[in-house]
């Protein structure tokens, strides 16, 4: 007869020190099946968008921009999808997961060192990913620049991604950049010690054990820990908290510290991780209902006072930024045809492709979730868990369709990685009882995870690699917002300019002016044309300019600079003479044109009569 807990579920047999299923004869499961076969139609398109024209299944088509050597790695998914293979490896993977349950420590110090290790090697040297490059300027800047440009961020978010890295730059023989690696592989090992916990928290033993560790921590949300140096990382933390300890409270553990201290860092992290409050509270609620006693314990009421004390600040601290920026820029549409209003927007331009990237590609094992269906919930514990998972995914993602990431979904997945890693986890979550019924499964689907992983940091690892996917976005369909496009060719030009390639990046400039004539832009790719020979070219771009903001000082200054390079003395000239109606007390634009006109009479202004 078997136990109380593994009636409960057939996955926790941890406290009775016995399998779930100790009948070696396999348990039909058709829904074992149904997740092989997705996993290996899956990998089957990875290989097919390998050759591809388009970026429409950009969450899956990584092997199409990876370097050479990394390929190798889809061959090991190819061979863990054989089932004599998988078969093979579901007994190293129960052993893993017999570590997890029994020796949980062990357990996360060896993923501790896998994830840190797995970030440090692949550093990001595209930095086409969000704010990268604006980051990567403040933390290295010795000012307060950093605050300046984001006044928008938390005070956390700038204590450990702008202040802390300075202070151990200044501390010792590392430089800013070197710093944020560090706390990056830092809190790659603190996620990997939360997949041991999520494991925990789920009640599988074995392989369905090492398939929740491994969902929970690879995943392309480990994007985050390269070297991106914002407070996503820290939501994406906070997210694995709050999950683990809601499911651990749904199965009569008291985490509601935990549960508490992950809500509170993701609120204070960034503003969107206020959106695990709903969930968090329908913890609570569940957990009451199913023990009504667990409240008369001090640390679970003190929890949920410091929790909604927590909250209520971080929401004190956001609401003027949730209203001056989110409203203005993040949740209205700036897709072509929407007029601003948020419910035409939803599904506007290529949106809807990028909803489906982000639900099913970028979480590795979504899809083979959904094909394997729904296990029996037959206990009151799997149906709470399975509630619980509906309002996160359905508060998250109703997130999901109301923010317009200014430069895209793609480029801006950071804005999605919690939501992303929530999903791996509920996907995890629903095949861990398919593992009981099919150990074998669990060898296809952490390759699948790994794989996925792997590849998605190894594209920008290699900046050629990198360069190419963020070229591919603008030349290739589907059509992007011209937002989305000229921010990405701007990032294409500023690149080739930093690299000297002054060819590359007069063309990609002309475009960003093209979609969107920013100052700043057109002054970079007069820059280039300069560089390539192109003066007479540049001087038409200055022009173009100055006749759209006439006081630009920088502007004038370099339009008298080019004009005398070329020998245009008078136009160099007239550009000193309008700088200076601009700007009446620059000196060295009247000293420049006192040499000018000593040393070419003729462009002295003569004086009407």
């Amino acid at each position: 007869m078997r136990s109380a807990v593994e009636r409960r579920h057939p996955g926790d047999a941890r406290r009775s020190g016995r399998r779930a299923n100790p009948d070696p004869r396999p348990i039909a499961d058709p829904g074992v099946t149904r997740a092989w076969v997705a996993l290996a139609m899956l990998a089957l398109t990875r290989v097919l968008l390998a050759s591809a024209h388009g970026t429409w299944a950009w969450s899956l088509d990584t092997l199409r921009f990876t370097p050479a050597p990394a390929l190798a790695i889809w061959a090991l998914l190819a061979l863990a999808l054989i089932p004599a293979v998988a078969r093979r490896g579901s007994g190293p993977l129960a052993a893993a997961g017999d570590t997890i349950t029994r020796r949980p420590w062990l357990a996360a110090a060896g993923l501790a060192l896998v994830a840190a290790a797995l970030v440090w090697l692949h550093p990001d040297r595209t930095g086409w990913i969000g704010d990268a490059v604006i980051r990567k300027g403040a933390v290295e800047d010795a000012g307060g620049i950093g605050v300046t440009l984001f006044p928008q961020a938390s005070r956390l978010d700038l204590l450990l991604h702008l202040h802390l890295p300075r202070a151990l730059a200044g501390a010792g023989r590392i430089t800013p950049a070197g710093a944020v690696r560090v706390i990056d592989a830092f809190e790659a090992g603190l996620l990997g010690v939360l997949a041991v916990a999520f494991a925990r928290a789920t009640g599988f033993t074995g392989a369905g054990a090492a398939l929740a560790a491994a969902a929970a921590l690879m995943s392309p949300a480990l994007g985050l820990f390269t070297g991106y140096n914002k407070s996503f990382s820290e939501v994406v933390i906070a997210s694995v908290v709050v999950t683990s300890a809601s499911l651990a409270m749904l199965r009569g553990r008291r985490a509601d510290p935990w549960l508490a201290a992950g809500l509170v860092l993701a609120a204070f992290a960034h503003r969107s991780g206020l959106a695990l409050a709903p969930a968090a509270l329908v913890a609570w609620v569940m957990a009451g209902r199913a023990e009504p006693a667990r409240w008369r314990a001090p640390r679970v009421w003190l929890s949920c006072v410091l929790a909604v004390a927590g909250v209520g600040l971080a929401l004190a601290e956001a609401a003027p930024v949730l209203r001056a920026v989110d409203v203005g820029a993040h949740l209205t549409p700036h897709e072509p045809g929407t007029g601003g209003t948020w419910w035409r927007g939803v599904f506007a331009g290529t949106r809807p492709a990028d909803f489906a990237n982000v639900v099913l590609g970028l979480p590795p094992l979504a899809i083979a979730a959904l094909a394997a269906g729904v296990a029996p919930l037959g206990t009151r514990e799997r149906r709470d868990t399975a509630s619980w998972f509906a309002v996160v995914l359905a508060t998250w993602g109703t997130g999901m369709l109301l923010i317009h990431p200014a430069q895209g979904f793609v480029r801006d997945y950071d804005d999605v990685a919690a939501f992303v890693t929530l999903i791996g986890l509920a996907a995890a979550w629903g095949l861990g009882p398919r593992i009981a019924h099919g150990a074998a499964l669990a060898t296809p689907a952490i390759a699948t995870a790994a794989v996925a992983t792997v590849l998605w940091l190894a594209v920008p690892t290699h900046p050629a690699a990198g360069l190419a996917r963020v070229h591919a976005f603008v030349t290739e369909p589907p059509p992007r917002s011209p937002d989305e496009r000229a921010a990405s060719w701007e990032f294409l030009g500023m690149r080739a300019v930093g690299e000297s390639r002054w060819n590359d990046a007069a063309v990609a400039l002309e475009h960003a002016v093209t979609l969107a004539p920013a100052p700043g832009t057109m002054r970079e790719w007069a820059l280039a044309e300069i560089q390539i020979g192109h003066p007479e070219r540049a001087i038409e771009i200055y022009r173009t300019l100055l006749a759209r903001d006439p006081r630009n000082v920088m502007a004038w200054y370099s339009l008298a600079a080019v004009s005398t390079q070329v020998g245009d003395y008078p136009s160099a000239a007239r550009a000193l003479r309008s700088l200076l109606v601009v700007a009446p007390g620059d000196s060295a634009a009247r000293q420049n044109l006192r040499l000018i006109e000593q040393a070419h009479p003729e462009t002295r202004e003569t004086a009407p009569r």
